[in-house]
């Protein structure tokens, strides 16, 4: 990752005026609470939103609450380290709120979207280094034992491992050890054997397995040599059930093969097949710009399939994995032919999320796209570009 630079903003004032929040919350429970047996601390309800970003705040655990916990029938394990179950939280100061606000606003200035999450990303990996300024400062002063950890706990808990030593993480949060020592055995494997394990972890609903929200991710990275192995998949030659994930997973490499094509569209068609996987097989399609084969073709499928597959080039789906460029000819192909899908196509692009993330380079196309006759290319086209000037 590129180094995020930064005018305004000293991380290093961000590291210490969160380890010193720390070391205060703690402090405070120990004087209110002072035969309590203070377990460790947590940095929590991190948020970054693309628009806004807030300081988190601070919980701090004792083993006499968590006992009174897990009587009531908790989970230990769960709730150790779960701050918003903490019985003490302390929200961040006001101080803390204007030191957040400079962050925001730096991000802000950043310019698009990728420049603000990296932003947001260097404020966040303050919290692990503050939360080791902040352990070595409670145990230096013994309000705490040396068993106290401290952990910045976000949600995908990527600041779990940063924030502590290898020995706190195995002793803690073994699970980390597990997958960590998984990624680099798979890692390790000939590419041939490394998709064979990969394939049913991530096709399959119910795999069970250390890494499974990265099975997927750590597929499409195999490239165009999964590809064979994700059309036997497509085309029900090995776990057919798997099907629809394998189709998305084709779009997500982005590779356009005769292979792929041809199974897609096999999925596509096939009136068997759940309404479901054939409409992903056909967003796959387009995904891999071969929308003039839904479009051949539009009275003998369904007008889910058809605006589905129209819409996966420029939805929220193409953000994940590789993507071609933002092309509207497709979507106005298919309003100008079969004007009676209009409707449909504004149900589909005005439900919940169902906009794509603009590139750079995308933005004369998107501009373009708001002289279009058609009102469902032009709140895409304003839509897009509002996110964007938001960033700005």
């Amino acid at each position: 990752m590129a180094t995020v630079r930064t005018r305004n903003i000293n991380w290093r004032e961000i590291e210490e005026a969160a380890a010193e929040q720390l070391v205060h919350a703690v402090r405070e429970v120990r004087e209110e609470s002072p035969d309590e047996n203070i377990h460790g601390a947590v940095f929590h309800a991190f948020y970054g939103d693309g628009e806004s970003i807030r300081w988190p705040m601070v919980a701090v655990g004792t083993e006499e609450t968590l006992a009174e916990m897990v009587d009531d029938g908790d989970d230990d394990a769960s709730l150790r380290w779960s701050g918003p179950d903490f019985e003490y939280n302390v929200d961040p100061t006001g101080e803390l709120d204007e030191l957040a606000s400079r962050v925001e606003k730096a991000a802000a200035a950043s310019g698009d979207f990728d420049k603000w999450v990296r932003v947001y990303e260097r404020f966040q990996k303050c919290f692990p280094k503050a939360a080791k300024l902040a352990r070595k400062q409670l145990v230096a002063d013994k309000a705490v034992g040396k068993a106290f950890i401290a952990v910045a706990m976000d949600e995908a808990e990527e600041l779990v491992p940063p924030s502590l030593t290898k020995a706190q993480l195995r002793m803690h949060f073994p699970h980390y050890d597990a997958e960590e020592m998984e990624r680099i055995r798979l890692a390790a494997l000939p590419v041939e054997q490394r998709i064979a394990e990969l394939l049913p972890a991530a096709v399959l609903s119910d795999f069970e397995g250390p890494l499974v929200e990265e099975y997927d991710d750590l597929l499409v990275a195999c490239g165009a040599a999964a590809i064979p192995s994700l059309v036997s998949v497509v085309r029900g030659e090995q776990y057919p059930e798997g099907s629809l994930t394998a189709a998305r997973i084709l779009a997500e490499i982005n590779i356009t093969t005769p292979e792929a094509v041809d199974a897609l569209y096999d999925l596509m068609r096939n009136e068997d097949a759940d309404i479901n996987a054939r409409s992903w097989a056909a967003a796959a399609l387009g995904r891999l710009e071969r929308s003039d084969l839904i479009l051949a073709i539009v009275p003998d499928l369904p007008a889910e399939v058809v605006t589905r597959g129209i819409h996966g080039p420029i939805g929220p789906f193409r953000d994940h994995g590789a993507h071609r460029s933002l092309d509207y000819g497709p979507l106005e192909t298919a309003l100008r032919e079969y004007p009676h899908l209009e409707p449909e196509f504004e149900k589909i692009m005005t439900r919940g999320s169902t906009y794509c993330r603009l590139d750079r380079d995308e933005i004369p196309t998107a501009k373009a796209g708001l002289e279009s006759p058609w009102g469902v290319i032009r709140n895409h086209a304003s839509f897009s570009l509002k996110v964007r000037d938001v960033l700005k």
